[in-house]
C-alpha cells in the first residue's frame, strides 16, 4: 500500500462497506457513510465541509438518510512532529456542521515506518493485536505505530469485527490484560455492526483512549 488512505480504505472494505463514489463509502448493512479526504499541509475546515456537501448532492438523493448519518475522515500529512496541532483536531471534530468529523494528522516519516509492517492480506485490526507492536507503542510515545491506534481510535470498526470468545478479536491471537480492558470498553461504544455511538459515548472513548495511551507511554 502506498499510502496511508489505502490503507484506511482497504480497512473500510473488510468492515463491509462499499465505495458508492470517488472515496464515499456506505455500510452493506446500515445507513452509516463516510468521506474520506486526505490532504496535505493546512486546509480550510469551513469550505472543505462546503465543498463536499454540495458534491454529494446526488448522494443524499439516492439515499435521503445519508445527510445525517455521513461522517468525514480527514487525513491531514503534515511535514513534522512539530506541525502537529492537536488544539486544531480537537476544534475541528467538534465542529457541529455538516458532518461528524474525525482528524488524522501524521507525517511521512510515521508512514513510512508502518508500511513496513504491513503485507498483503493483513489487516489493521490483526496487527493491532501483536503483543509486540502494543508493547512498542506503550514504550515510546514517537512510535509510529502511535499512527496504528490513531486509525483505530478514529474507525472504532476496525477492533470490532472479530468474533471473541470473550472480548478476544482473535482466538488465534493472546490478548494481554491491558489490551483487552481497552478491547472492552471500546466494544461499549460501537457493535461488531457498525452501529454508531452517541456523541457522549464517544467523547468517553475518545478520553479514555487518549488516557490509556499516555498512562501506557509514561511507565
Amino acid at each position: 500500500m502506498e499510502n496511508l488512505i489505502d490503507l484506511i480504505h482497504n480497512e473500510f472494505m473488510i468492515a463491509q462497506y462499499e465505495e458508492i463514489g470517488q472515496r464515499i463509502w456506505k455500510h452493506l448493512a446500515y445507513n452509516d457513510f463516510w468521506v474520506t479526504v486526505s490532504l496535505e499541509g493546512e486546509y480550510e475546515l469551513d469550505k472543505l465541509q462546503e465543498d463536499i456537501f454540495a458534491c454529494l448532492e446526488g448522494v443524499r438523493k439516492d439515499f435521503p438518510s445519508s445527510e445525517k448519518s455521513t461522517s468525514l475522515l480527514i487525513i491531514q500529512r503534515v511535514g513534522s512532529n512539530a506541525e502537529k496541532n492537536p488544539h486544531r483536531v480537537i476544534e475541528d471534530e467538534n465542529n457541529v456542521y455538516y458532518f461528524k468529523k474525525y482528524v488524522i494528522q501524521y507525517t511521512e516519516v510515521e508512514w513510512n515506518e508502518v508500511k513496513t509492517l504491513i503485507y498483503e492480506g493483513r489487516s489493521l485490526g490483526e496487527l493491532l493485536m501483536e503483543t509486540e507492536v502494543f508493547e512498542q507503542l506503550k514504550q515510546n510515545v514517537k512510535s509510529a505505530n502511535r499512527l496504528l491506534y490513531t486509525v483505530a481510535h478514529k474507525l472504532p470498526f476496525i477492533m470490532m469485527r472479530a468474533e471473541r470468545k470473550p472480548y478476544n478479536p482473535n482466538p488465534n491471537i493472546t490478548v494481554g490484560a491491558e489490551l483487552q480492558h481497552l478491547l472492552e470498553r471500546i466494544d461499549e461504544f460501537r457493535d461488531m455492526q457498525g452501529r454508531n455511538a452517541t456523541e457522549d459515548e464517544l467523547i468517553e472513548a475518545s478520553t479514555f483512549i487518549d488516557q490509556w495511551i499516555n498512562e501506557g507511554n509514561n511507565e
